[in-house]
This record gives C-alpha cells, structure tokens and sequence, in this order.
C-alpha cells in the first residue's frame, strides 16, 4: 500500500544550525521495504518545477515515527542530499546492513560513503574476523585496507612463519614491500628465523634474488 502526501518538506541540513534551516515544497512517498523495518521513502523538492529534484533510498520505519498526515504540516526529514550522496556512492541498506551486522552502527552519511568509497564491505569485515583480526573501528578498518593488508596477506606471512601479526604490524610490512616470496628467498639467503623488522631492513636494503 502506497502513501502519498503533499507537505512542506522542513529540512535539517546535518551539522547546521538552526538559522540555515531551509523550506521547501514538495512530495513524499513511502512504499513497503524489501527488508524487515525498512520502508521506501521517495522525495520531490524544490521551489520550481524545473528545480525539482527526487531521490529515492530504504530508511528505518522508525526514523518515520511521528510524520503527520496533515497535508498542511510541516515535518522534519534528515539531510536529502545526504541521501543522494549515499545513493551516488553505492551505500544501500544493504551495505549498511553489512556493517551493522559485523557490530558498526550508527554510521554518519559520510562516514558510509567513506567506507564504501575505500572498498570496505562485509566481504571484507568477515574475512579479517575469520583470520583473528576484529578492527576497533571504522578508522582502522579503512586504513588497512588503503595499505593493501586483507586477510589473503596476512595468511601468506603467517605460512612462512610470522605468526600473531597485529594489524599495524601487518599495514607496516605491506608499506615495506614484504611478501611470503621475499621471505622465502631470504630464507634461500640463509637468512632465517628473522624477525619481522629484521625482514623489513632485509628487504630496505634490497635483498633479490
């Protein structure tokens, strides 16, 4: 069942203050979710018509509580253009429901669009649990994988004997260039048993073959 109100839209643009409060007018539209507590919420804004702009995104049902159906009230809506930067950049409920499931909720806009601009997903959340590793946050989450460290890398050094990384540590070989490959023909070298700062000065120093 499909709802359609005509209302003045009172939009609340994110870290504004209350004087740059802007009104518009417009349409809202809320159809049924295609996930449990989420609803399709359509908006039109703009003063003229060859303004108008319309975005489309899931919300939480609860964000909806409260919305009047008077179609002469105002009612008061998260930032539409946050919205549409979300759209633009792939966040969905879905990636959001990725997130929130590995124990990150609650994301700002931008903080979605980050995540999702640096190519964090589920996929990778989970891959990095199943290795031992669970990020503290978000922050560290998108800086290990702007430095290349997943999973794959840290099983690859572990099979060659550097075993219990943390992901700093991890993070600082990849920056080095250090690769299950280097350590073995190190190892070719007769180098072995080293440390991994010992490899990373090894490998400094443009030990090859």
């Amino acid at each position: 069942m499909r709802i359609v109100r005509r209302a003045w839209l009172l939009l609340l643009l994110i870290a504004r203050p209350a004087s740059a409060q802007a009104v518009t007018d417009g349409q809202w539209l809320v159809e049924r979710g295609d996930s449990p507590g989420l609803v399709r919420l359509t908006l039109r804004y703009g003063l003229r018509p060859e303004n108008d702009s319309w975005t489309s995104n899931d919300v939480p049902l609860r964000q909806l509580e409260g919305l009047p159906a008077d179609a002469s009230a105002k009612y008061r809506l998260g930032n539409p253009a946050a919205l549409i930067r979300m759209r633009d950049h792939g966040v969905d409920s879905e990636f959001i429901a990725e997130l929130a499931a590995a124990g990150y909720n609650h994301l700002p806009a931008e903080e979605l669009v980050r995540v999702r601009d640096h190519g964090v997903d589920g996929d990778f959340i989970e891959d990095l649990r199943d290795a031992g590793y669970r990020p503290s946050d978000v922050e560290e989450l998108v800086t290990t994988r702007d430095h290349g460290v997943d999973a794959r890398y840290a099983k690859e050094l572990k099979d060659v004997g550097l075993h219990d990384l943390s992901l700093a540590q991890l993070r600082r070989a990849r920056d080095h260039g250090l690769t299950a490959g280097f350590v073995r023909r190190a190892a070719s070298h007769g180098y072995t048993s080293l440390s991994l700062e010992e490899l990373i000065r090894l490998r400094d120093r443009g030990l090859d073959d």
